[in-house]
């Protein structure tokens, strides 16, 4: 038996297949794809200065004690330098135990067993400066209260804002490439289709010294600084419709 379709159906059938045959008739949007970039190198102007306190001992009460003594004496000696607030931070303290091998004898026979042998307590105390002359007296400071000194990281406080001017500079970056490109061929630019950034941020620098363990004596602590500079990048990628004559 032959099927016959309705009259009634073939509008409807019809109706469906026009937009199928009208998207695939539908020719894609020419565009080129260009990069626009925007830079910036400037001077770092902030520093951090990492000083590290541990103490050690039979007792964890003790040591955890005997740190906090520590750190309350450093940051009184720095708030009467005239650093405190956010310019201070203090991370810790953290008490953990040491671990061992211990010998047992019994009779003839000999065992190794881990046992917790001591405790060790931790704290770090950072200041944040943008006076680069007043590393050395902060570091003599802070030695003198028995702590030792990491690198110090040098970094762009205003880097974050730098960024957000750099955005647009790329993007007129872009887009001038884009026309001068179009407009070279003969052709002529139009919409924007895509916009996708790239952002290059300034990663702290850490400042190479000498071994800080064994200075004790603010006179002994003389840091030469050489922060150096920051490279700031900002990129946008652009598709621009290419609009024949």
């Amino acid at each position: 038996m032959r099927f016959v379709p309705s009259l009634l159906a073939l509008p409807l059938l019809v109706s469906c297949l026009a937009p199928a045959a009208r998207a695939a008739d539908a020719a894609p949007v020419p565009y080129i794809e260009v990069k626009g970039t925007a830079e910036r190198v400037l001077d770092y102007d902030r520093v951090n200065l990492t000083f590290d306190f541990s103490v050690e001992g039979r007792d964890s009460t003790d040591v955890t004690k005997r740190i906090a003594e520590r750190l309350s004496k450093a940051v009184q000696a720095l708030e009467a330098a005239g650093y405190k607030g956010p310019d201070v931070e203090v991370s810790g303290p953290r008490t953990e135990a040491k671990y061992g091998e211990v010998r047992e004898t019994r009779g003839s026979v000999s065992t190794q067993t881990m046992r917790i042998t001591g405790y060790e307590s931790s704290a770090a105390v950072i200041v944040r400066t943008g006076d680069f002359s007043a590393i050395s007296r902060l570091t003599g400071l802070m030695l003198d209260q028995g702590a030792n000194m990491e690198q110090p990281a040098y970094y762009l406080a205003r880097g974050d804002e730098i960024n957000r001017e750099l955005a647009p500079e790329a993007a007129r970056d872009a887009l001038a490439r884009a026309r001068r490109i179009i407009e070279g061929a003969g052709a002529k630019a139009g919409r924007i289709l895509l916009i996708t950034t790239q952002e290059t941020p300034a990663a702290p620098r850490a400042l190479q010294v000498m071994e800080m363990t064994s200075v004790r004596s603010a006179a002994a602590v003389d840091i030469p600084h050489r922060p150096g500079q920051a490279f700031l990048s900002y990129a946008v990628v652009m598709r621009v419709e290419i609009v024949q004559p």
